[in-house]
């Protein structure tokens, strides 16, 4: 990796623009007690790392190059896009990584491969909030070398007069202008500034701590990175050649690859044929038993071959041992395939939950990284290019997973498959459906409609969605809390405000 302008530890710091450095953590500082402290959470993060790109610009000594700048700025943008939609785990996971993805190409304007500019990300996150008590040192000592004290003083003299006449100008104007009082009147920094306790001021050191990193960015990390990054893949240790010699190994594939086509034939036979179980099995019974344990016996067939088929050995080079593996582990393809329709037959039984869609996903990982360890082989590449497609897979899944729904894609699944309506599967839960959240009131109001008045739980039911619809106006109110997601909801509760299903509640 390299950088266009290395500076020694001591001026990392840059000494000469700590002043404005610590000027734009304060600013940021009250910025995220404004937008967090005590309220919900929503687009005011977007807000948030919006400014902490403006302020690590301001920051910057000098700025990156428009090629760079501009893609940091695209990359920045693609983060914030989840964070827009709604506010879960994922979405402000990827908004922090973008922001310090911005930070690192626009402050220390470092280039180089994409694996080293993770790593640089990574340790940017994971140590940068350590640099705190050691550039307050070099801060302190900037001071008594610099004089900036003094300096910083008679630049405060000059400001007195302007701001008092500002402010009794701005006072006059308020008092001539309507429009402008309430304004005034409306901004919420007021009186709640100045209720100081122990959470908030414990508040304000995370809000430093989190943000000095970004603005304080020190060179002298990228350099450690680049020590720890090797320039090429080293030489794995070798394995016990008694128990994992060539002879050990094609043995071991040759009845691996006989166990599992058993195991394959089986599930062939009962899943995909539909063939008749043994008296008193079911198909859910049959699904729940193996869909997770599949998956793990995957997970360690996977291990054993990049342990035995490293790059270069003679393992790897053999045409035997090269198609006992391809087919040992296009078995494995199909054992996690099998997975996902066993749990697909069980989901069909027991409805669906966030446990079980997160089988799916990680189900549909395992045979993705099955797949590029075909690749790998096949095409003679590096563990680490398998290790970074293996990432890749895993931050397009986080990044799609953010803007899924999930809390309506459960609940709609669940009552369109419930017993109550399609004949078929378990009742419908609705406590569990009720705890999905506001999102599941599309799919509570197509089962109040479908229900007949009559039922003994309707109004349990029409109170508990209600509840949770005045829950929503509630978090909506406040802007920080807006969400696209939360809007469209919004959308659909005023359309269907005077709809018979949900406010005619009581009538036959």
């Amino acid at each position: 990796m390299s950088i266009d302008a290395v500076a020694s530890p001591d001026e990392s710091f840059d000494s000469d623009r700590w002043p404005l450095k610590l000027a734009l953590i304060a600013a940021l500082t009250a910025l995220a007690d404004w937008l967090f402290f005590r309220r919900e959470i929503g687009i005011s993060l977007g807000v948030f790392v919006i400014a902490l790109g403006a302020a690590v610009l301001i920051a910057s000594p000098t700025w990156p190059h428009r090629r760079e700048m501009f893609a940091a700025t695209a990359a920045l943008i693609a983060a914030l896009v989840p964070l827009v939609e709604a506010t879960n785990p994922f979405s402000i996971a990827l908004s922090v990584i973008g922001a310090a993805y911005f930070a690192l190409v626009a402050s220390v304007r470092a280039s180089g491969p994409l694996r080293e500019r993770a790593s640089a990300v990574v340790s940017l996150l994971l140590t940068g909030p350590l640099w705190v008590v050691p550039d307050i040192g070099r801060a302190i000592h900037a001071v008594r070398r610099t004089g900036a004290v003094r300096a910083m003083a008679q630049s405060a003299k000059a400001w007195v007069m302007p701001i008092g006449l500002g402010v009794l100008f701005l006072l006059l104007f308020a008092s001539a202008n309507p429009v402008l009082e309430s304004w005034l009147t409306q901004l919420s920094f007021g009186d709640s500034l100045f209720q100081v306790d122990g959470f908030r001021v414990t508040f304000w050191l995370i809000a430093i701590v989190a943000t000095w990193p970004f603005i304080s960015m020190s060179r002298r990390w990228i350099a450690d990175v680049s020590r720890i990054l090797p320039e090429s893949e080293e030489a794995a240790p070798e394995l016990p050649e008694a128990f994992f010699g060539v002879a050990a190994v094609t043995r071991a594939l040759i009845l691996f690859n006989l166990l599992f086509a058993v195991q394959s034939a089986m599930d062939i036979h009962y899943l995909w044929r539909g063939a008749a179980l043994p008296h008193g099995m079911t198909y859910a019974a049959y699904a729940h038993r193996g869909a997770y344990p599949l998956v793990l016996t995957a997970l360690l067939a996977a291990l054993f071959v990049v342990a035995t088929m490293r790059p270069g050995t003679v393992a790897e080079r053999s045409p035997l041992m090269r198609t006992l593996v391809v087919l040992w582990t296009g078995q494995n393809v199909l054992l996690v395939i099998s997975s996902i329709l066993r749990l697909d037959l069980y989901v069909e039984a027991y409805s669906l939950t966030y446990l079980r869609v997160a089988a799916f996903i990680w189900m549909g990982l395992v045979a993705v990284g099955l797949v590029l360890i075909l690749a790998r082989i096949i095409l003679y590449r590096s563990n680490t290019w398998l290790i970074a497609g293996n990432f890749a897979a895993l931050a397009v899944t986080c990044y799609v997973g953010s803007l899924v729904n999930f809390p309506y894609l459960i609940a709609s699944y669940n009552v369109a498959h419930c017993r109550e309506i399609s004949g078929q599967g378990v009742s419908l839960d609705l406590s569990y459906l009720i705890d999905l959240g506001p999102q599941a009131i599309p799919a509570i109001d197509r089962y109040i409609a479908t229900r007949p008045a009559a039922m003994v739980v309707w109004p349990i039911v029409v109170a508990r969605r209600d509840a949770l619809a005045k829950s929503h106006h509630t978090a909506m109110s406040n802007w920080r809390a807006w969400s696209f997601r939360g809007w469209r909801l919004d959308r659909y509760l005023e359309d269907t405000a005077g709809r018979p299903a949900v406010n005619s509640a009581t009538s036959p």
